[in-house]
Formats: C-alpha cells, sequence, structure tokens
C-alpha cells in the first residue's frame, strides 16, 4: 500500500483534473417538468405576456377531390412568457433548456405536451458565462430557415412586451441557419458583439438567463406572429405582379413537377430561387400569386401583400397546417392541392416522402388560384 503522502498527492491530482473538467449536461426527454413547476419550486421569475389563444383559420379553398381536415392540425397556443431563472444550462443548437437537477422544460420549445418525442442527447460539456444570457434560440432554426424565421425571431416580441431590453444582456444565444439569417438579425438590432451562435455538442450556463416561451403550436402559428415579421422586417416594394413559384430541395420533392413546370410557364411564373442575391422579402413582398410545394420556403409568406394569392402543393403524407395558419394571420388568400405521397425503397420517415401532383388538377387549382387573384 503507497505511503500515506503518496495517497494524498494521487487524491489531490484527482480533484485538480475534476476542477478543470467542465461541468457536463444531458437532455432525457422522460426527465421533465412544466415551467410552471419549476417557478413554484425554485422562486424563478416568469413574466406572462400572453394568454392562452385559440387560433381561427379562414375557410381555406379546397382543389381537387381530397381535402385536409384542418380542425384537427390546429391547436390552441398555450399561455406565452418570458422566464427568468438561475441554474439552467440553455443545451446545443435547439436552445432546450435543463436544469442544474437535469429536469428538461419543454414548455419552452417546440416539444411542450409531448417531450417523448424528443431523442436523448449525450452529455455535453457547459460553458460557464458571467453576467445574463437572453435566449433566441429554437429547435430545428439552425438547420430551417422556416423555423428560424417563424419559431425563432418572433421570441423577440415576447421578450419586449415582458420589458426585456438586449441592451441590457450581455450575451444573446442564437439559432441561424444561413448568413441571410444572420442580416435579419442585424435589421432586429442584436448586437453580434455579444452573440453566441447555438453549436451541436455544447451548452452554455449564465448567472442569469431569460427565456421566451415558444411562440406557436407544434403545427401552427397565431396571427400576431405574422404580423412581427411583418411590421418589424418587411420592405418597400412596388405593385405586386409577379408571380412565384417557390420549388422545394432537400426531401418532401415534387417528384412530377417536370410535367408541372410548363403549366407554371404558360401563365408567367419565374422560379424564384432562395439562394440567390435577391432579398426575398422583396420579391414576395411584390408577387401577385405565390406557388410552391409545403415546405420552409414558403416562410416569407409573411412579407406579402394582403390579398395575395396562394396555392400549397401539399403531401398527403404530411398534411400539416403551417402555412394555412400563417397565409390566413398575414390577409393572404389561401388554397391548397393534395399530391400522393410516394414510399421510397429506403426506410424513411413518412413525413419526409416525396409526392406527385396530379397535372389536370393542378391545372385546374392554378387556374383558379390566378382568377381569384384578380
Amino acid at each position: 500500500m503507497p505511503p500515506t503522502s503518496t495517497l494524498q498527492r494521487l487524491r489531490d491530482r484527482t480533484l485538480v483534473r475534476l476542477r478543470l473538467r467542465p461541468p457536463r449536461v444531458r437532455v432525457r426527454p422522460g426527465r421533465s417538468l412544466t415551467t410552471a413547476a419549476f417557478v413554484s419550486t425554485t422562486g424563478s421569475h416568469w413574466d406572462l405576456v400572453r394568454p392562452t389563444e385559440t387560433v381561427a383559420l379562414p375557410g381555406p379553398v379546397q382543389h381537387g377531390p381530397r381535402s385536409i381536415d384542418f380542425a384537427t392540425r390546429v391547436e390552441d397556443i398555450p399561455e406565452l412568457g418570458v422566464l427568468h431563472a438561475s441554474h439552467v444550462s440553455i443545451v446545443g443548437p435547439d436552445g432546450l433548456v435543463v436544469t442544474d437537477d437535469g429536469y428538461l422544460l419543454p414548455d419552452l420549445s417546440f416539444w411542450h405536451g409531448f417531450p417523448q418525442g424528443l431523442k436523448r442527447r449525450h452529455p455535453m460539456p457547459v460553458k460557464r458565462l458571467q453576467g445574463t444570457l437572453v435566449s433566441l434560440a429554437s429547435d430545428h432554426a439552425t438547420i430551417n430557415y422556416g423555423h428560424f424565421l417563424m419559431d425563432a425571431l418572433p421570441r423577440l416580441d415576447l421578450l419586449e412586451r415582458a420589458g426585456v431590453s438586449l441592451a441590457a444582456a450581455d450575451h444573446i444565444y442564437c439559432a441561424v441557419p444561413n448568413r441571410r439569417a444572420i442580416h435579419l438579425l442585424d435589421e432586429l438590432g442584436i448586437p453580434r458583439e455579444r452573440r453566441i451562435y447555438a453549436v451541436a455538442g455544447m451548452a452554455v450556463r449564465a448567472d442569469l438567463s431569460i427565456l421566451p416561451s415558444y411562440p406557436a403550436g407544434r403545427r401552427n402559428y397565431p396571427p400576431w406572429v405574422a404580423a412581427f415579421l411583418h411590421d418589424r422586417l418587411s420592405v418597400p416594394a412596388r405593385t405586386p405582379t409577379r408571380r412565384l413559384y417557390v420549388p422545394r430541395s432537400g426531401h418532401r420533392r415534387i417528384s412530377n413537377f417536370e410535367e408541372l413546370w410548363p403549366l407554371l410557364e404558360s401563365h408567367g411564373f419565374e422560379t424564384f430561387d432562395a439562394g440567390a442575391e435577391e432579398d426575398p422579402r422583396h420579391a414576395f413582398a411584390e408577387a401577385a400569386v405565390v406557388v410552391g410545394g409545403h415546405g420552409a420556403g414558403l416562410a416569407d409568406l409573411a412579407f406579402c401583400r394582403p390579398g395575395t394569392a396562394v396555392l400549397e402543393l401539399v403531401p398527403d403524407s404530411h398534411p400539416m397546417a403551417y402555412y394555412a395558419t400563417l397565409v390566413g394571420a398575414a390577409g393572404l388568400r389561401y388554397g391548397y392541392l393534395l399530391g400522393e405521397g410516394i414510399a421510397p425503397r429506403q426506410p424513411l420517415p413518412r413525413s419526409r416522402w416525396d409526392f406527385r401532383v396530379d397535372p389536370v388538377l393542378f391545372q385546374q387549382a392554378l387556374d383558379a388560384t390566378i382568377r381569384a387573384a384578380g
């Protein structure tokens, strides 16, 4: 057995290593806590900003023989507010909030109501920050422009209505998908020198964290989200005369688009390229008609002028109400046409299947949409 002095040196070295090793946090969906319960047990402060809201969906126009039961896909928006808390970590690009004793607060994220849908995360190091941190991060916002625009940025409205000034924050935790997103943060007055960009595999913990609610339902948006984006980020534009087709890349593509394009082209449609230099806000503000497949590219409908006619091509494998509620909130004319999901050879979640749109039904829907635009 080593002499006592040797044992002591070994213990001292272990303690040094433990002190140098950064603390770690993990996300365990089965270990969750409501924000109300967290506030009641910790004395944290909660500012209620908006009461529970029922979203009224203006009657969408159905094209073709098949319909979407929107009533079952539009949910009430829960109470929204801002949490002021110590002893929490903000985890990864999704900005998930985990308490020091390992409880997830799903009410502040897309996962409110069903944290079991969230996958477990490996333990990750926590970067400690002095002062106050405000989080604008949101689930999927680092990989999806639509979720960044609709789920992350409107959190700023909740902060402002709660009297939170970004000027007083030492750090602002942001999830951004691309350089265009960074430009929008600039326009909203979020100082670059105080931003911390959310990255995978890292969590942050500040002396005080200020955390706004997820600003929507899981599948739909309240009217104030569209109003916030339009009021704060819209741009001057000419009289709306353009006809835009918004393509879909990645998964959930229209498999027979080559059959549809001649019909669009004959009516004077142009393809809006999300990667082009043109600011999408200008293009959508100048649009009289917008046609597109269900996907993040339609998030810029928030910048259309009231009365713009919209035709959404929706896969029956993913018939969600994201854009139906957004269009209704923005005062646009909304119609949809269901396409048929195509099962791939390799295993893939049904919500990601590509789909086919019937050309005859599409022609009819397109004609009706153009007539609606006047």
